[in-house]
């Protein structure tokens, strides 16, 4: 049986969402944002904090990282990315849409019969 294999590297989590775009149909500026929360969960988780990633002290953080002013701009695309379903809500807060988290591999591989 032919395969065919597709191999990409993956060094952050941009590009790592930029696999699942086509299912979330996220903006560039959306997958920079998520890509920022996603590097905020993955410290909050490897630090073993009870904190949500979207709670408004790390909202300020993701926001000085993205040059913004104000903190309350993120709420825009908070709302865009739980509307595409690439977050959900969850009592306190978001959480993250969990394969769009990656699991610290350098390399993802699709094969295609």
């Amino acid at each position: 049986m032919n395969q065919k294999i597709i191999r990409f590297k993956i060094s952050n989590p941009e590009h790592y969402l930029r696999l699942f775009n086509g299912i979330y149909g996220l903006t560039l500026s959306e997958r920079k944002v998520l890509a920022e929360f996603i590097l905020v969960h993955l410290t909050i988780t490897r630090m073993n904090l009870d904190i949500n990633p979207f709670s408004t002290d790390m909202k300020k953080r993701v926001a000085r990282r993205l040059g913004k002013d104000n903190f309350y701009s993120l709420n825009t695309y908070i709302k865009a990315l739980a509307d595409k379903k690439a977050i959900k809500r969850i009592k306190g807060g978001y959480e993250i849409n969990s394969h769009l988290i990656p699991g610290g591999e350098d390399e993802v591989i699709f094969r295609i019969k």
